[in-house]
């Protein structure tokens, strides 16, 4: 598949000042895998053919991965429970080797959607068939994770409905505490047997938050992300919620329904929890700042 080989390049090429990398990659110069990437084709029409040998199914467009029904986990990973940076509880999938020999690791991360990890399958499969250990996790009330915090009476594969889930501090945030979340996704990764160092992998919103996460990291000073690959983050979450009220009310209301409209939830979430957004005294317009930063 030429869309997933062209991304373990990329990860060659974002982890090769890592201390141990993937046979395949290690014998290359920096220069050879930029050649590599720079020789796959380019396909603005990409079409879906043969089996995906990481997950033993049929390949499938990139978009299709946003919607069950979706390839089930390879049986090297694992579920597990994890905390993020404030407590809430989170869900993930770990894939980790046990052969003794260390290997970068990478934290792959979904988008807004309410499938959560489920829409990664295919690039966490990807990744730990190139030699990588590899964990996919959920934010926080989205996949998995939605199920810690909500009564599943209230949900569906397509989302959750609000106005009958159970209230809980774990709401989403549209990226500032997902971003605490994959970085405390990262510290979780590193503290694994055999994992030498990690990079971050993610999709739209988790591309966005996994740029915020290596920031949190070197803010702290504790070099648990050193690489990232970000692909089409949102630059401003203000202008993104904006540029298309049609889109947005959309992807809204797929994962907060009954909700249209981001600034309504947030203000109702906020009042929801005695007027302030998870106990921390913020206004919509400060948690969406705090998504951009």
């Amino acid at each position: 598949m030429t869309r997933l080989r062209g991304l373990a390049v990329g990860l060659a090429i974002a982890l090769v000042l890592a201390s141990s990398v993937p046979a395949r990659a290690a014998s290359l110069s920096m220069a050879e895998v930029w050649s590599q990437l720079k020789a796959l084709p380019y396909q603005p029409a990409y079409v879906a053919a043969g089996i995906d040998t990481g997950v033993d199914a049929p390949d499938q467009p990139a978009l299709a991965d946003l919607a069950p029904p979706f390839p089930a986990w390879p049986a090297a990973f694992q579920r597990v429970q994890f905390a993020s940076i404030d407590g809430a509880p989170l869900y993930g999938h770990l894939a980790v080797r046990t052969d003794g020999v260390a290997r970068p690791g990478v934290v792959v991360m979904h988008g807004f959607n309410s499938n959560g990890k489920s829409s990664v399958v295919r690039y966490a499969a990807m990744l730990y068939a190139n030699g990588y250990q590899v964990f996919a996790p959920d934010f926080r009330d989205m996949g998995d994770s939605r199920s810690l915090d909500r009564d599943p009476s209230s949900c569906s594969a397509l989302g959750c409905n609000y106005s009958n889930a159970r209230l809980s501090h774990h709401y989403q945030t549209f990226g500032w505490k997902e971003a605490e979340d994959l970085y405390a996704a990262a510290l979780y990764l590193k503290r694994q047997p055999k994992v030498s160092r990690v990079g971050l992998m993610g999709f739209s919103e988790g591309a966005q938050n996994a740029i915020l996460a290596a920031a949190m990291d070197r803010r702290a000073g504790t070099g648990a992300v050193h690489a990232v690959l970000s692909f089409s983050p949102p630059a401003d979450q203000g202008t993104q919620l904006q540029a298309d009220p049609a889109v947005t009310a959309t992807l809204v209301s797929v994962v907060v329904s009954p909700y249209t409209d981001a600034c309504a939830y947030l203000l109702d979430a906020s009042r929801g929890n005695g007027g302030t957004f998870g106990g921390y005294g913020l206004s919509v317009t400060e948690i969406l700042a705090r998504a951009d930063r």
